[in-house]
């Protein structure tokens, strides 16, 4: 393996630690603003990882025209899921996942040079 690799993968893993950090600190982050609504004015303020899309100006129209009811089901959960702990979640997720690959990657370049 040369080291133009091993660099890259480097950079891979550096960028992977980065957005599962960065997924870690919103999503407290906004946990932190709710306690601090609630600490206010008395009142837990839900925010759902739709509130992130709709945000981002997501058009959800195409997502009520699907015609499988049980996969609407799973959608309309999984985006009625609390934001700090969705953030959470996708951060730790996609630490681990590219961890997982560059470690794989690395194990497989060491097979083939011994």
């Amino acid at each position: 393996m040369t080291d133009i690799s091993i660099a890259k993968q480097n950079d891979i893993e550096e960028w992977a630690g980065l957005f599962g950090a960065f997924g870690f600190v919103v999503g407290f982050g906004v946990f932190a603003y709710q306690v601090y609504l609630w600490l206010k004015f008395g009142q837990w303020t839900p925010m759902p990882l739709w509130t992130l899309l709709e945000w981002a100006e997501f058009d959800f129209s195409s997502l009520s025209n699907i015609d499988w009811l049980g996969l609407q089901k799973i959608i309309a959960w999984v985006l009625n899921l609390p934001l700090s702990i969705s953030l959470v979640a996708i951060g730790f997720v996609l630490g681990g996942a590219v961890g997982y690959l560059i470690g794989s990657v690395r194990e497989l370049g060491q097979k083939k040079v011994s």
